[in-house]
């Protein structure tokens, strides 16, 4: 980029929560070059309120479950905290919705005994992803035991990631805007 005379460079990372695993590794030092780096998606202050009433029109009808589901954290468990809150504010705000990590908290299992509970039938799984990989496909729709599929013991259908929601995009993008913003500066 230096030698093509770019010397402003905003760097958006796609991570859910501050803190992911790697981002350590992408904010090296970059010589010559004044480099911005944006926030995660849930990372300002009203971020879960905002992103989840985003999410709201992809969450199903009265006659189904709503999990959403991301990776969490098992190592460094404080990287949980932003999901932790969200789940507090979706189970405060929103009958059977329910917000999942596959690891640390706060977890699978009292998703999918609140989902068992509510007497429905269906559920509907939404990506808590940019994109969806096979493997999270592979864990959630899989028929393996230990899949969420299998342990809810529902009809399943999967959404797409969250690429796909502009009002959620929207929120994502006004981090670009406030890097390229401090450029300015």
């Amino acid at each position: 980029m230096r030698k093509q005379g770019k010397g402003d460079v905003a760097v958006q990372f796609l991570f859910t929560v501050p803190g992911s695993d790697g981002t350590d590794d992408l904010m090296m030092p970059a010589d010559g070059l004044n480099v911005e780096y944006g926030y995660a998606l849930l990372a300002a202050p009203d971020s879960i309120a905002r992103v989840t009433r985003a999410l709201e029109p992809r969450f199903a009808g009265k006659d189904t479950v709503t999990i959403i589901f991301t990776n969490g954290n098992n190592t460094v468990p404080i990287r949980n905290w932003p999901l932790i809150q969200m789940d507090r504010y979706i189970r405060k705000h929103y009958k059977n919705v329910f917000l999942t990590t596959l690891g640390g908290k706060p977890g699978c299992d009292a998703a999918v005994a609140d989902a068992r509970k509510s007497g429905l039938k269906k559920v509907k799984y939404i990506p808590f992803y940019f994109v969806i990989g096979h493997n999270a496909i592979d864990f959630i729709m899989g028929d393996k035991p230990d899949t969420l599929k299998s342990r809810v013991g529902m009809e399943a259908t999967i959404d797409t990631g969250l690429a796909w929601d502009k009002k959620v995009m929207d929120i994502w993008m006004e981090s670009v805007d406030w890097s390229l913003a401090n450029f300015s500066k």
